[in-house]
């Protein structure tokens, strides 16, 4: 339960969220690079499925 206080009160703490190394800009930064991971994977597996899925396979 410990831990549990521990992390609420780190998330709830205003000066975590302020600045360049805060929770809001990691939040940022973790979906932009979620989001090119998944543009990559799309730009690769879509051409992919299309065509193993007009050859009938």
């Amino acid at each position: 339960m410990n831990f549990l206080q521990q992390a609420l009160a780190f998330i709830f703490t205003a000066e975590n969220w302020a600045g360049p190394s805060g929770l809001g800009a990691r939040i940022v930064e973790h979906l932009e690079y979620t989001a090119v991971a998944v543009f990559f994977s799309a730009l690769i597996a879509v051409p992919l499925g299309m065509v193993i899925g007009h050859t009938g396979r």
